[in-house]
């Protein structure tokens, strides 16, 4: 008779157990998705952006499309909360953009509200921008570059060869404000360094270069004085 406690306290032990990692999935993971318990732990994980949990989530066979408490898919969630880094993420597991969510709404539908979520949800807008981009800075074509711009803030990238061909090889991995002072385009860093344009003065290159340590490096007085009164920094 005695035997049989230990028995049953394992047994109780394995389902408690069980149960936390059903209720944990999304910081943990499991391999069963059937067995999730609590969606909320997902929807947090978006919220904090948890890649990789996330990522063992649709490993394991779990959808883009799968629905959380609040009624809003994965991606919907992910488009509610801007959260750019999860959307790239689940476009790349095949998300459906045009899959409703309970409240009616699709991604594609807070795409067409909001660019930059768009551009998250059609990579090939974003590689189509860049070559806008870097054709009107080299051409100083100012106005088209204001047009642009407007319609598709911010920039803060990074310019890849891939995209742009390999006439910038030597400028791959540059990001757009970089490669304007490194090409030394006056006009449009002029243009290009004001407050409402939001553009990251202190976002660095591949290279861990920022760019004031850049238009320092070059001597450049001009550029160098207009970073800093926009806060940059070395």
């Amino acid at each position: 008779m005695s035997s049989i406690f230990p028995l049953i306290f394992s047994l109780l032990l394995l389902v408690s157990c069980g149960k936390h990692e059903q209720n944990s999935f999304g910081r943990q993971g499991v391999q069963d998705i059937s067995q999730i318990t609590n969606p909320d732990a997902l929807s947090q994980d978006v919220m904090d952006e948890e890649l990789g949990s996330l990522e063992k989530f649709l490993k394991a066979g779990g959808s883009p499309e799968f629905e959380l408490s609040n009624g809003r898919t994965l991606l919907t969630e992910a488009c509610f909360w801007s959260k750019f880094k999860v959307l790239e993420l689940l476009i790349k597991y095949e998300a459906n953009i045009q899959h409703k969510d309970r409240s009616g709404k699709s991604a594609a539908d807070y795409g067409e509200e909001d660019i930059k979520i768009k551009r998250s949800l059609y990579p090939e807008l974003i590689i189509e921008l860049k070559k806008a981009l870097f054709t009107q800075a080299r051409d100083n074509d100012l106005t088209a570059l204001k047009k642009t711009l407007a319609e598709n803030p911010p920039v803060n990238f990074f310019i890849l060869e891939s995209e742009l061909g390999p006439e910038v090889s030597s400028l791959e991995g540059e990001t757009f404000l970089t490669f304007c002072i490194k090409e030394n385009l006056q006009n449009v860093l002029r243009f290009l360094v004001q407050p409402k344009l939001e553009l990251d003065v202190n976002m660095k290159n591949k290279q861990g270069e920022t760019p004031l340590k850049i238009a320092q490096n070059l001597n450049n007085k001009n550029i160098e004085k207009l970073l800093i009164k926009l806060g940059a920094i070395e």
